[in-house]
């Protein structure tokens, strides 16, 4: 996050979780960072279904708390309570996204477990993001998330960018 200090824009969280990417970095960035900070997710308890992409697979809720994934929208927000940098924004990507009011972004990080919403995301991140921002994809070249690096390679390619 320091490394976006200097860039214009705000940061973004595509895939929050439980939220412990931020958690982490909260105190940092109340001191240091004067950026809104959008943590995006539909906040559920399920795990995401590999051939759908959504959450509402009730099977799923021990396959989500192995992941760690959020107990609820209240519970994950409440972790943030006294930070008044952090809009939550539930709903899910990429569909939300036409909701949240952002111009510039300085950094980008995208965790949503599923290729699509994460190429449909980048289309429509891209063009918000200011030079020198930066984007960090939480599964590109993890094990068993093949789909997510081909779709992610497929748009840096089609943009003409180098990962």
């Amino acid at each position: 996050m320091q490394q976006t200090k200097n860039i214009d824009g705000d940061i973004i969280e595509l895939g929050v979780g439980k939220g412990f990417q931020f958690l982490f970095a909260k105190e940092l960035l109340k001191e240091d960072l004067n950026k809104k900070i959008y943590l995006v997710d539909t906040f559920s308890p399920n795990a995401i279904d590999p051939l759908t992409g959504r959450q509402d697979n009730t099977d799923l809720l021990n396959q989500g708390k192995i992941l760690s994934y959020a107990k609820s929208f209240e519970n994950t927000k409440n972790n943030f309570k006294d930070y008044e940098q952090f809009i939550f924004v539930q709903g899910r990507v990429p569909e939300i996204l036409d909701s949240i009011k952002i111009d510039k972004l300085s950094f980008i990080h995208m965790d949503l477990n599923f290729a699509q919403a994460e190429y449909d995301a980048y289309e429509f991140l891209w063009d918000k993001l200011s030079p020198g921002g930066i984007i960090l994809s939480d599964d590109f070249a993890y094990n068993g998330h093949n789909d997510q690096m081909n779709r992610t390679l497929e748009f840096f390619k089609k943009k003409n960018h180098q990962i």
